[in-house]
Formats: structure tokens, C-alpha cells, sequence
């Protein structure tokens, strides 16, 4: 291979996504985040982030929920949403300030540059475990596409499944669709898994056939996957395309 190709060869290939144990915030961040923490926050999560009226923040907990996604996501939860009372108080530096905090408690590495409140650089890092990218653990919540279908007793299934992904409830920014999106429909990725659907409601019957995103949380069985659905959507009226 020629110097030159193996240069073009090294120019497209796609970085690495930075992750948590990257070095994404400095101590003394951590410490302002602390702060912020004590008086936004320890009331409903506790001093030692584990709760009191809402949710744990560090430890398995705090993993089994945001494994997989991005830092801009926990920034966002946290800048919109906290305090229950008074959501949308929060400044963007504060609440950046506190995730370095909660990075800190959760033990992940500090680093010599502060986690820069920039959403295009807190959506390219992940919080990702020690052994590595996310793992779909029991009970986490997850999003597949497949075909509904109803089994011998009368439940709900998805079919030709796509394998189920960590994902989160956020709401997504509105996106409008550019002209080649438009001109052509969205590729439909078919999978190979058969995923159990459970606590769907309403009764989904007018859409069996078609192809549905199920979000929800996963139940890791020796049958077999099965998902308690939070929402199931409709992506194609058709399963054979």
C-alpha cells in the first residue's frame, strides 16, 4: 500500500467517540459543581446521590440509566428539568458544572481541560462503563423496530426485530428533512430477533402487520427478551420492504 493511500485511508475513517474516561472535566470544576449540587439538588438525591425523592446518581443506578448515551443528554435533563419546582432555572454552566461533579462521584478520571458547555462537544463524549461500550442490561430502556405480529395467546410481538438499543425518553430537537430525505423513503433496517411486547396500551390490533418501534424497558429471560412498552409507533405501514 502506497504512502499516500494509506493517508486517505487514515482521513475517512471516523474518530473514536470520547468517553467518559477520557479525562472530560477538572477538579476544580467538580468542586463548583459540588456547590451547585448541594443547594439544587442533594434535597431530592441525597449527599451521597443515592435519593431521598428522586433518583440515584451514582453507582449501578446512575449507570443503568444513562449508560450509552451522552454527556449532552444528562446536561439537558438536568438544565430543563431540575428542580422539580422550578425547572428551567438552571444555567447551562451550572448544570455542566454539576454532571463534573457527578463524573467525580461516580469516579470517573478528572482531566487538565473543564467539560466545555458546548452541546456539538458534550454530545461527542459517552458515558460508557470500565469494560467498555454500553452493555443492554436487565431493566434498562431500550428502542427496537420490528414487525407486530399476535402469538397463540393473544399477545404482542415484534418480529424481524432490530437487536433493542439503550435509548432515553428526552425529546429530540425538531429536525427538518433535507431534499433527498424527502425525494426517497428512510431505509427500513430489518433485524433477526423475536421480542415479546408486554403492558401495550391501547390495544395496538390496527397495527399488526405493520412495522413498529417499541421504547421501553427490557426483561432479560432464558425464553427470550420481552419489553414492557412505554410507547410503540408506527414507521411502515408494510413489513416486506
Amino acid at each position: 500500500m502506497s504512502m499516500l493511500l494509506f493517508i486517505a485511508l487514515l482521513a475517512v475513517q471516523p474518530p473514536d467517540t470520547a468517553s467518559v474516561w477520557d479525562g472530560v472535566y477538572t477538579a476544580g470544576q467538580a468542586e463548583r459543581g459540588g456547590a451547585v449540587y448541594e443547594t439544587r439538588c442533594r434535597r431530592c438525591h441525597a449527599g451521597d446521590q443515592q435519593g431521598v425523592n428522586g433518583s440515584s446518581l451514582a453507582g449501578e443506578a446512575f449507570m443503568l440509566h444513562w449508560e450509552g448515551r451522552t454527556i449532552d443528554r444528562l446536561v439537558r435533563r438536568i438544565r430543563d428539568t431540575m428542580p422539580p419546582d422550578a425547572p428551567g432555572t438552571m444555567t447551562e454552566a451550572d448544570a455542566v458544572d454539576a454532571v463534573a461533579f457527578l463524573l467525580q462521584r461516580n469516579s470517573f478520571p478528572e482531566g487538565a481541560t473543564e467539560l466545555a458547555p458546548e452541546p456539538t462537544v458534550l454530545a461527542g463524549i459517552q458515558i460508557r462503563s470500565s469494560a467498555g461500550p454500553a452493555v443492554v442490561r436487565n431493566g434498562a430502556l431500550v428502542q427496537t423496530t420490528g414487525c407486530l405480529i399476535q402469538n397463540r395467546d393473544d399477545g404482542w410481538m415484534l418480529k424481524d426485530a432490530t437487536e433493542p438499543e439503550i435509548t432515553t425518553l428526552d425529546a429530540q430537537p425538531a429536525r427538518t428533512p433535507n431534499a433527498a430525505e424527502t425525494a426517497r423513503p428512510a431505509a427500513i433496517v430489518r433485524g433477526s430477533r423475536t421480542i415479546a411486547l408486554v403492558n401495550v396500551f391501547p390495544n395496538p390490533a390496527g397495527h399488526k402487520g405493520h412495522r413498529m418501534r417499541a421504547t421501553g424497558f427490557i426483561v432479560r429471560q432464558p425464553a427470550g427478551d420481552r419489553i414492557n412498552v412505554v410507547t410503540l409507533e408506527l414507521v411502515d405501514p408494510k413489513c416486506d420492504r
